[in-house]
């Protein structure tokens, strides 16, 4: 692979990434917000004045942020206490597992970033010693080949492999629940 071409992918792995992680992180949020509301609507009078406060602080992020969020509001997963295999539960851990996924998938693109890095500045420091002798073939950097390890692809990795096998599994739920099996 190119180092032009290793550039791209690491740029694609990170923004991808990134991506996963904001809209993963504004779904647990909003599922930790639905979450302490349904907890502390019916709360004992010991805690009362706490759990006032917190459902009152939950409905009030819930109302003013509901207009321009509603699709995001009516797809977040919420998590159900007493009966932890439902399906609110299951969409929570699939959600927990993109965010884990756009995690692993950021920091192969930076492990893959600073091998470019290291790549590029040896490569130069040739150059430079070339162009002292007068010996210089060619200055293009980009088009140096590097090979490419198991720590360069996301999915190769342990973390990576157990987060898609989460994520298939979910899948594998979804398709059940809509065909009935």
């Amino acid at each position: 692979m190119r180092i032009s071409e290793a550039i791209s992918k690491s740029r694609k792995q990170k923004m991808i990434g990134w991506l996963l992680i904001i809209t993963s992180s504004i779904f647990l949020l909003m599922s930790f917000i639905l979450c302490i509301y349904r907890i502390t609507k019916d709360d004992t009078p010991i805690f009362h004045l706490v759990s006032q406060f917190l459902n009152n602080t939950a409905l009030v992020i819930y109302q003013n942020t509901y207009y321009f969020l509603k699709p995001l509001w009516d797809y977040s997963p919420t998590f159900y206490y007493p009966n932890v295999f439902v399906e609110g539960n299951l969409k929570l851990l699939a959600v927990f597992g993109a965010f884990t996924l756009g995690i692993i998938m950021r920091d192969s693109g930076n492990h893959l970033s600073n091998r470019i890095n290291l790549a590029k500045r040896k490569a130069e420091e040739k150059l430079w010693e070339r162009s002292l002798t007068g010996d210089i073939s060619s200055n293009n950097v980009l088009a140096i080949e590097i090979t490419m390890e198991s720590k360069d692809s996301w999915y190769t990795r342990p973390e990576g492999i157990i987060m898609l096998s989460v994520i298939a599994g979910y899948i594998v739920n979804i398709l059940s629940n809509i065909s009935g099996l």
